[in-house]
């Protein structure tokens, strides 16, 4: 392989009033391959795991070291393969995050993640078996500030 040739675009926003937050980003990219010789089959495609689309977006509140936000997550349909032959679905996935302040001292935290126990795909292997990433994955917690 002779090089990867990258085009795309990022976007991030941020929007803060008050105890409340919001964000937003979106990154678009078209990678390609350049290839000659003994890869000369994967001139033009596109670098195995890489979506074409990100995108996020948040939601938060804060108040008084309560904080509560939720985020939804976007990735688009991408190789698992350099032939690109075998392709991963496109996932969108929920987080959360919940923190309540028992003292000064000391916190509770919730988080949660995939919350809608969405099906993201990790990889192919050999025999075409779907490798699953994180399934709905909760966590509680104590955080103690010195």
């Amino acid at each position: 392989m002779d090089a990867i040739r990258s085009t795309g675009l990022e976007v991030d926003a941020r929007w803060d009033r008050g105890p409340w937050s919001v964000q937003a980003s979106w990154s678009h990219v078209d990678p390609r391959v350049e290839a000659i010789g003994g890869a000369a089959a994967l001139d033009g495609l596109r670098p195995a795991q890489t979506p074409r689309d990100l995108l996020s977006g948040s939601l938060g509140w804060r108040r008084g070291g309560a904080v509560i936000s939720g985020t939804v997550r976007h990735a688009a349909r991408q190789f698992d393969d350099d032939l690109n032959t075998r392709a991963l679905a496109p996932a969108t996935t929920l987080e959360s995050y919940l923190a309540l302040p028992v003292t000064r001292a000391l916190a509770v935290e919730l988080r949660g993640e995939n919350l809608f126990d969405e099906r993201v795909e990790a990889g192919i292997s050999g025999a075409n078996i779907i490798e699953r990433a994180t399934p709905r994955t909760v966590w509680v917690g104590l955080r103690l500030r010195g």
